[in-house]
């Protein structure tokens, strides 16, 4: 072919679109059903030249892969998008040898390899937040902090993502990290309010639990007393009828062995617990877990400074949030 020529494809639907189709995102555009095969016409626009270095040859598929994810992404076909931005990051996962870099190309392989991987993971990050996967989102989106510690939008996504996953430390400090950088950012603002209410809302949630608890160890204490009771009076009818003067002379040796059978009648059977019972003790383990987990949440929270000056340069406050998210997932 050359330069302008065109040519027609049959594609079947399993090398198509599959039975997914495509939506249309563009005024004038069709639907594509599921299971369509499909017809294409393809324009030549230019011939590349054969690649002269795997490092070019990297920046290349990179690039395509990142098209191939924002498509897929305007599509809404956010699992494929997240198949193509994490391809693309995988390329720049093995290093090159000193002389697959010629000398010329040094520079600007090292500045678009850079802006593809923050481009990559940031789209990741923002479709992992599509998914709500939110563990994912967070790893995506701190792996573009270490590129890039005050990239706004993965600032937003890590701080969405800790949201979710109920770090609320590692939220606020997202957040006051990515308002340092740009303030009047109006998606971090809506985050910082959000964060707010799912802060007010756990402190509710903690408060409730707490009333939950003192009614549950009142159950506990009054079940107790009501077990006592007849143990004591069964204890003082046997020292009046004499049988406890032989018990006591058993137990010291002076008497004759009790038959096992005897001991067995003598003692009272144990009552099994009652389902109030269980559903105490149960509200009583599960709250105390709660409260070991408030307490480390606490801890992170100190540990973390966030009450520390981080209002400055976006610089010193993303490190502190990279600290921390690297201690999160150690």
């Amino acid at each position: 072919m050359r330069v302008g020529e065109e040519l027609e494809a049959y594609g079947i639907s399993r090398f198509a679109w599959g039975p997914d189709g495509l939506p249309a995102i563009r005024e004038g555009d069709a639907d594509l059903p599921g299971d369509a095969d499909v017809l294409l016409t393809v324009e030549l626009h230019e011939i590349k030249a054969e690649t002269a270095s795997v490092a070019e040859a990297r920046l290349f598929e990179a690039g395509w892969r990142k098209r191939n994810g924002n498509d897929y992404y305007r599509h809404r076909d956010l699992r494929r998008a997240a198949r193509a931005f994490a391809a693309a990051l995988k390329l720049f996962t093995e290093p090159l040898p000193d002389d697959a870099i010629p000398e010329e190309l040094r520079e600007r392989y090292g500045a678009e390899a850079t802006q593809l991987l923050v481009d990559c993971g940031s789209n990741l990050a923002a479709v992992q937040v599509a998914l709500k996967n939110w563990p994912a989102a967070r790893d995506a989106a701190v792996g573009v902090l270490e590129v890039d510690p005050s990239h706004v939008k993965a600032l937003y996504r890590a701080g969405t993502a800790a949201m979710h996953l109920h770090d609320f430390a590692g939220a606020t400090l997202a957040v006051k990290t990515a308002l340092a950088a740009d303030p009047d950012n109006a998606a971090v603002r809506r985050l910082a309010r959000d964060l707010k209410a799912r802060k007010a809302e756990y402190a509710e949630k903690k408060k409730a639990m707490g009333k939950r608890l003192g009614r549950d160890m009142l159950s506990i204490d009054s079940s107790s007393e009501a077990a006592a009771a007849p143990a004591a009076t069964e204890a003082g009818a046997g020292g009046e009828g004499g049988g406890g003067a032989a018990a006591e002379a058993d137990a010291v040796g002076d008497g004759p062995a009790a038959d096992e059978g005897e001991v067995a009648a003598a003692e009272p059977a144990k009552a099994a617990p009652s389902v109030e019972d269980e559903r105490a003790a149960l509200g009583m383990y599960t709250l105390v877990g709660v409260a070991l987990v408030a307490t480390i949440a606490a801890f992170l929270y100190c540990h973390f400074g966030l009450d520390g000056g981080g209002g400055g340069g976006g610089g010193g406050a993303a490190e502190d949030y990279l600290a921390s998210m690297r201690t999160m997932n150690q």
